[in-house]
């Protein structure tokens, strides 16, 4: 996929691919580069996902995206937009804003719920990837959908660089780290070595220590003891930033470990962390930047 080439070469690929269209005809039968049809565009988008709303707003279509999820709050353009679904979709207001396309969270909801959003002339799609090549490539594919490749080529650029940029300056000592969400009623979570998070912070040079899941799991204090991270990062809102560290540094079933004694705990937005949207990059670059400072 595309992930792998220059930014420069990449856009080149999709102009051409444009351009073969154009040689086809404009015909939505037509293919572009790689032989993917070129669908035809349908106007109304559903977002059933934050993540996925992010990035329609910021490098897609802000003008088509008409319904969206009760916990979609960013970008700051996403207030206007009806929402559609809170735990579950509501079918009968998604049918009435008749979209084209429905982007979804395939870990948000069960098949009997896809199953439902399904409509002749209409596509769902699933953002995807636990790694963050996985995610490029995703995005690239949302774009195709959209009709908006050249965006979706410049989000991936920005991601590409920050992931090459880090790889290319990791940390000087091995490190362990844990990315962690802190609970003041001592439930605590922990990201999966394989999860999306673990592949950003990864990139850093760290090694991540967690269960073997792509998801966040319960933390057990005795599993997490003997996992030993030189380091921690909570996911927390800027609000509770302050409550959400203190909970976790001052649990007594925990707070011996040499990460927490040594002040090798930070912060960073839980929205940046948890999800697979339009600041990937930046999780990329902040991780870097603090486990640089905590750990020279």
């Amino acid at each position: 996929m595309f992930h792998n080439v220059p930014g420069m070469i990449r856009r080149i690929a999709f102009f051409l691919s444009l351009f073969g269209l154009v040689l086809a005809g404009c015909s939505p039968s037509g293919s572009l580069v790689g032989g993917k049809p070129y669908r035809k565009k349908k106007p109304a988008i559903v977002s059933l996902s934050p993540s996925a709303t992010e990035i329609l707003l910021t490098y897609g279509v802000q003008s088509r995206l008409v319904g969206r999820t009760e916990a979609c709050n960013f970008p700051p353009a996403v207030k206007p937009i009806e929402i559609v679904c809170t735990v579950k979709p509501d079918y009968e207001r998604i049918a009435k804003l008749d979209p084209g396309l429905i982007v979804y969270d395939a870990q948000l909801f069960s098949a009997a719920d896809i199953e439902r959003l399904k409509a002749p002339d209409r596509e769902l799609y699933s953002i995807q990837g636990d790694t963050v090549p996985e995610f490029m490539d995703s995005v690239l594919e949302l774009g195709h959908l959209m009709h908006t490749e050249p965006t979706a080529s410049e989000y991936t650029d920005r991601i590409s660089i920050a992931y090459n940029k880090v790889k290319s300056d990791p940390l000087t000592k091995k490190v362990k780290v844990a990315i962690v969400i802190a609970s003041p009623t001592g439930q605590h979570m922990i990201a999966g070595k394989k999860s999306f998070a673990a592949s950003c912070v990864g990139a850093c040079g760290a090694e991540i220590v967690g269960p073997d899941s792509n998801k966040f799991e319960a933390l057990s204090p005795e599993s997490f003891i003997q996992m030993a991270p030189d380091g921690i990062i909570i996911a927390t809102t800027k609000n509770d930033a302050e409550v959400a560290v203190k909970s976790l540094v001052s649990d007594p079933r925990i707070k011996s470990m040499a990460a927490i004694v040594n002040d090798k705990v930070f912060s960073i937005d839980q929205d940046v962390v948890l999800r697979r949207g339009s600041r990937v990059d930046k999780l990329i670059e902040i991780s870097h930047r603090k486990l640089k400072a905590l750990f020279p």
